[in-house]
């Protein structure tokens, strides 16, 4: 497609494209520079920065299209969470927490491993990332004792709720 549009370009068929498009659309094609450099056209995958496309990059692409660029918020937080002084561990459960990837029992339930999904500590529902952290009346206790409250109307995530808080 390239070289049939630098011939149009170099043998000044205006028409060509002035023809089949409207005016505006022609113009904006006409504005449009081509080397005139002889390399060769190749296929290249947008998903990745280097044009090659790789499982990853297609699995990047695929979680981009359903989920949105980003699942947590790009923001100072996740500087703050990596210059912590606390344990490697520590650091990574909060990522692993934000980006939503801890094998709780319903999710590990999903993916074909037999295990009761009732939150074992209460007994009252399902044990979902929401309820182990923050609405088992253990976790409230956890949260109370360390005197940190929240206002689950006005918190969009818990990832927002704990970057904001770090």
């Amino acid at each position: 497609m390239c070289e049939i549009f630098k011939n149009w370009q170099r043998h000044g068929n205006v028409p060509l494209i002035r023809d089949p498009f409207t005016i505006e659309d022609a113009n904006a094609i006409l504005a449009i520079h081509v080397p005139q450099s002889e390399v060769p056209d190749r296929v290249a995958w947008m998903g990745s920065n280097n044009g090659v496309y790789s499982a990853k990059s297609g699995f990047h692409h695929w979680f981009n299209m359903q989920f949105g660029n980003s699942v947590v918020p790009q923001s100072i937080g996740w500087r703050k969470v990596w210059h912590l002084k606390h344990l490697n561990k520590i650091k990574v459960f909060i990522w692993r927490f934000c980006h939503n990837v801890i094998p709780i029992r319903r999710r590990l339930r999903s993916r074909g491993v037999r295990i009761p999904i009732i939150c074992p500590i209460c007994s009252t529902d399902i044990e979902h990332m929401a309820h182990l952290f923050f609405d088992c009346e253990f976790a409230t206790g956890c949260w109370s004792h360390v005197n940190f409250y929240y206002d689950w109307m006005t918190v969009e995530s818990a990832a927002d709720l704990l970057l904001e808080q770090l």
